[in-house]
């Protein structure tokens, strides 16, 4: 029997260099999104713990406002820190020993 023989031709090699070529760039883009998507995570549970301590805020900024617009509050603070008195309230001063 006669041996055939294989008749390499250039396309084969091109073919075989433009797969390789579009395999390493599949690669390294799949490694660049896979790193963007971690750097995404990391970012995602930064911003979700910040808005867990804006919530956390700004129910105690609520409850400082309701308990400011308290008038029995604002009395008492009042008389307090600037030593006011009520109407028809007497005032007792005594000396210092």
């Amino acid at each position: 029997m006669a041996k055939i023989k294989k008749v390499k031709t250039k396309g084969g090699k091109i073919r075989k260099w433009i797969f390789i070529v579009f395999a390493v760039y599949v690669v390294i883009t799949l490694i660049s999104q896979q790193t963007t998507m971690w750097k995404l995570e990391e970012e995602k549970a930064q911003i979700l713990e910040e808005i867990e301590k804006l919530t956390d805020e700004g129910e105690e900024l609520q409850q400082k406002l309701e308990l400011y617009n308290d008038y029995n509050y604002i009395e008492m603070i009042a008389r307090k820190n600037l030593g006011l008195v009520g109407e028809g309230e007497e005032v007792y001063i005594f000396p210092d020993d």
